[in-house]
């Protein structure tokens, strides 16, 4: 219970901040400080929080639903990303290191090299490969940006793919190679343990909390990524919302939605994870 009572009061200042950080803008206009209008703009959003009116809250139009299906939007193509991207690198790396241990320094200069190559690059790359087969074949196989109601997803999709992929194997292959170093290894191998049993059973288990605290960086990386494909894909998530309504309450909202739900997700699993989850020992 004190733990859950820790973790509300947690969330309510990671709000707070959001809050106050919105409201840089306004502190900050017209190059000067301007610390009477930062506070008062705090006291009003504070007050429209109170007293919340849906159609007057920001002041152009009403801010829900519009910014949920937004911010719904951004999240399940970054989410989607991260699972496709953690699948395809965990089989890749499991490959890499039980039958290609003697490629291992050829396959980290690969994996330097992909990680090198800007999104942008990428991006492009993909779109020229859709116009080209439309205009070889006359068949768009995929969306090259959405219209409308018609949402590209594939193409954005597959852009988020290809850089998580690439980081999660990096972090992947070096913590296995790390665990594949420790005695517990060696005396697994001497009793017999099968190498496919002992890395699905033992050696991913211990790398899991190295996964998590590499996956914050991953998140934070994927957003940089993302914003850049809402733009460049037209697709219509929260980002490039804010973007072109860069009004302090659609900043307070669309973060606080996008950035709350994965701060609860870390601070849960600090907080509750099993401490031999997180190489911890009790006592």
């Amino acid at each position: 219970m004190k733990k859950i009572l820790l973790l509300a009061v947690q969330v309510i200042y990671a709000f707070l901040l959001i809050l106050l950080i919105s409201g840089l803008p306004i502190l900050f206009q017209n190059m000067k400080p301007d610390f009477a209008g930062y506070f008062e703009y705090i006291q009003q959003v504070v007050l429209k929080l109170i007293y919340f009116n849906n159609d007057t809250f920001w002041g152009m139009s009403p801010i829900f639903p519009t910014v949920v299906e937004r911010t719904a939007d951004s999240l399940i193509l970054l989410i989607l990303a991260i699972l496709i991207g953690f699948v395809l690198s965990f089989f890749a790396s499991s490959a890499a290191v039980l039958f290609m241990k003697d490629k291992g320094v050829w396959l980290k200069r690969l994996i330097f090299g992909a990680e090198a190559i800007p999104d942008i690059f990428i991006i492009t790359v993909l779109q020229a490969v859709v116009i080209m087969i439309y205009k070889k074949t006359d068949v768009l196989i995929v969306r090259v940006a959405s219209l409308g109601d018609d949402k590209s997803y594939f193409l954005p999709l597959v852009c988020l793919v290809i850089p998580a992929s690439v980081f999660l194997m990096k972090i992947m292959i070096h913590a296995f190679e790390e665990e594949y170093g420790k005695r517990y290894v060696e005396l697994a191998r001497s009793i017999g343990t099968a190498p496919l049993r002992l890395l699905w059973l033992h050696i991913v288990r211990n790398t899991v909390h190295r996964f998590m605290i590499a996956s914050k960086t991953l998140i934070w990386s994927l957003l940089a990524s993302l914003l850049i494909i809402e733009y460049v894909f037209n697709y219509p998530g929260v980002l490039s919302f804010l973007l072109t309504y860069r009004s302090p309450e659609v900043f307070l909202v669309s973060v606080s939605l996008l950035f709350l739900p994965f701060f609860l997700l870390y601070q849960s699993y600090f907080m509750f994870a099993p401490s031999l989850i997180k190489g911890e020992k009790d006592g």
